[in-house]
């Protein structure tokens, strides 16, 4: 069951109501578990994490603190390196790419291009197609760019790593 952000909103307002000024709650998520060299448990995250945060990523921590007045709510998320994800959609906004050069975020923005074509086709042809599960997302993205890769292609000019433009 998906429910919408303010539900959790308001969940974490009751508890800090309960805790009262001066409290403050830290809440860290499951860890991940590697069931063997490259494959981990399907991720599930800690139930009290996930019901007041909605948040399902490993290595994430909430902190709960009623009263501040900067921000009552914080969450930490593990560090992303931009150059693993050279583009993102917004929505309701738009497209962003970078790269080490102009050359690189044009070739990302053309990829970024493709790729939401081809989402928009599989919507078109099967409306209810299923959203890949995180950890699939995960293991592809982990096997090539996380700490421990094993898997990669040799760099053809059509496939510039990690940022960088193709050589023409």
């Amino acid at each position: 069951m998906i429910l919408r952000k303010d539900e959790y909103a308001r969940r974490r307002r009751q508890l800090m109501k309960m805790m009262g000024k001066g409290g403050i709650a830290i809440l860290p998520a499951a860890p991940e578990r590697q069931r063997n060299s490259d494959v981990h448990y399907h991720y599930r995250p800690d139930s009290d994490f996930h019901y007041l945060t909605g948040f399902g990523e490993p290595e994430a921590v909430a902190v709960l603190i009623p009263g501040r007045p900067q921000a009552e709510y914080i969450l930490f998320v593990r560090d992303r390196d931009p150059l693993h994800t050279p583009m993102v959609l917004v929505a309701g906004h738009g497209p962003f790419t970078w790269g080490d050069t102009a050359q690189a975020a044009v070739y990302h923005a053309a990829v970024l291009e493709e790729l939401a074509t081809m989402a928009f086709v599989t919507r078109l042809v099967a409306p209810g197609a299923p959203v890949l599960p995180e950890r699939i997302v995960r293991k592809h993205f982990e096997r090539k760019h996380g700490k421990d890769a094993y898997y990669g292609q040799p760099q053809a000019a059509s496939s510039p790593p990690r940022g960088k433009a193709p050589k023409r």
